[in-house]
């Protein structure tokens, strides 16, 4: 559960790199932290962390209209809409536009439309897609694929594009990102 301690934290580092968001007021300060206190109740302290960090350190602008709590909210607390139906259309479709000799391109594509469906197709191999010869079968092996790469995205707040990525079954971009980001000048 995030701390009062975590926000403030989260609160110093959205204010220090965007100062143009500080609050007017003591008071209305004081409100937003109640506020934000509230909304990021159900998230764990380090994993609120890590979604702050991961603003910080790939956001470069706000729009007026952008809320950084939101966003960092967002971060922590992905949504993965995609269904495995939707897995299984862009991969036929991706195979029927493209074919096997374009993998690349086709693989693009689908990330174009979804990371998480690129991550299933890739764990599957679209070659093997394209040259399958019971559809049916790979159907329903991606199906399975994608049902455990969701699990995964919302319980890790990130899509594995690749198992080669992983350390220990964790994935290593975003061990790699956390070991590097520093505070007051020391590692966390």
């Amino acid at each position: 559960m995030a701390t009062i301690e975590t926000v403030k934290k989260i609160f110093a580092m959205v204010f220090f790199k965007f100062p143009s968001r500080r609050p007017r007021t003591h008071e209305e300060g004081e409100i937003a932290l109640k506020a934000w206190c509230k909304i990021y109740n159900r998230v764990p302290d380090d994993v609120l962390m890590q979604a702050a960090e991961r603003f910080y350190a790939e956001t470069t602008k706000l729009y007026p209209d952008d809320d950084p709590f939101a966003m960092i909210n967002r971060i922590a607390n992905p949504i993965f809409t995609e269904t495995e139906g939707d897995a299984v259309e862009l991969a036929f479709e991706a195979a029927s536009k493209f074919g096997r000799y374009k993998e690349v391109e086709a693989m693009s594509w689908i990330r174009g439309k979804s990371k998480l469906v690129a991550a299933a197709v890739q764990r599957l191999g679209f070659l093997e897609l394209c040259d399958s010869a019971q559809p049916d079968v790979v159907r329903g092996q991606l199906r399975a694929i994608f049902a455990a790469e969701k699990s995964r995205a919302i319980e890790t707040g990130t899509v594995c594009d690749s198992a080669t990525q992983l350390d220990d079954g964790i994935n290593k971009k975003l061990l790699d990102f956390v070991a590097g980001f520093k505070i007051g000048g020391k590692s966390e």
